[in-house]
Parts: structure tokens; C-alpha cells; sequence
């Protein structure tokens, strides 16, 4: 048993590696990871029909990393099938950053998407007041997370040098993006 699931791992390894990755989540949802020349994508881990763990960061341009994690949610599983669950789950998995940022407690923003998201953005206490910052490391995280489809949720963390900037907005837009 256990050389079958190193070999799927293995074959799985090889196969995610093409230019556009399919990633199904649930019977009816799958996401597709399209290549960018200027981003090194990564499938951490991935299991059809339950979840995937995806990393992007940046080799070149705009310096960011970025973590989604696709969940598939359907009736039978119900986790995050409300705003509160969903708001429950940003506050509950943020917590552990507080003691290094400026915020002192988590504020929750509304995404727009067509059914609910919400995100916070935390700041980093000791890269606040430098005026440059070393690539690979981040000044804010954007830590976000909302109902991709009927069947499924994203997760994210965004990690970057500034907000509100034209290429800040583009990856966010690109998280939203996988809304169905």
C-alpha cells in the first residue's frame, strides 16, 4: 500500500509540473493554475476531490508569495458554508501572527465575490518603519478566504512589500479569479 501512494505522489509530482494545472476539487469544480513566466509555482500538496496547497512567489517584477489552499466544502461536509464560518476560520488561523504585527486584534474586510469571502491585512512590527526591504521578505500579509462555488472554498495568504498598489490589486484579483 504504501509504494502505491509514493508511486501516485510521484506520478501526481510529474504530471502537476505542465504549463496549466487542473486541480479538481470537487465532481463538479475543478481550478486551473495557469503558468506565468515571471512565477514559480509549486503544488504542495494536492488530493482530487478534497484539497490542494498551492505556492506562487515571484522570480522576477513585483516581489510577493502567495498560498492558496482550494478545500472542497459540499453539503455533506458543510465547514465554511456560512459567513461566519468562514470569518471564524480567518480570526482563528490568524491569531498566531498578532504577536508580531502592529494590529492588535483581527479586522475583517468584506471581498467582493458573488457569495461571501472576508480578508484582513497584518502588519509586520519590525519591517514597519524600513524604507527598503530585502526580496523575500514582507512587510503585509493579506490572509483571506471565500466560497469559490457551491461545492468549494479558497484560502489565501499574500505576503508583500505594500497594499493597495496596481500589481498588489492584479493578484488579488487573480486569487478572486477562481470563483465559479
Amino acid at each position: 500500500m504504501k509504494i502505491t501512494i509514493m508511486s501516485f505522489v510521484l506520478l501526481a509530482s510529474f504530471v502537476l509540473n505542465a504549463k496549466d494545472t487542473k486541480l479538481q476539487i470537487t465532481m463538479d469544480e475543478t481550478f486551473t493554475i495557469k503558468e506565468n513566466p515571471d512565477w514559480v509555482v509549486k503544488i504542495e500538496r494536492y488530493m482530487p476531490l478534497r484539497l490542494a496547497d498551492v505556492s506562487i512567489f515571484s522570480q522576477k517584477g513585483y516581489d510577493f508569495d502567495l498560498k492558496l489552499y482550494f478545500k472542497s466544502d459540499t453539503k455533506d461536509l458543510s465547514n465554511f458554508n456560512t459567513p461566519d464560518k468562514i470569518k471564524k476560520s480567518i480570526i482563528d488561523s490568524s491569531k498566531q501572527y498578532l504577536p508580531y504585527c502592529t494590529e492588535k486584534t483581527i479586522i475583517l474586510k468584506k471581498l467582493k465575490v458573488k457569495r461571501f469571502g472576508f480578508y484582513a491585512q497584518l502588519t509586520d512590527k519590525q519591517l514597519i518603519n524600513q524604507k527598503t526591504i530585502p526580496r523575500g521578505k514582507y512587510k503585509y500579509m493579506t490572509r483571506g478566504f471565500y466560497r469559490t462555488g457551491s461545492g468549494s472554498v479558497l484560502g489565501f495568504s499574500l505576503m508583500t512589500n505594500d497594499l493597495d498598489t496596481k500589481a498588489y490589486k492584479q493578484i488579488l484579483a487573480y486569487i478572486l479569479s477562481f470563483e465559479k
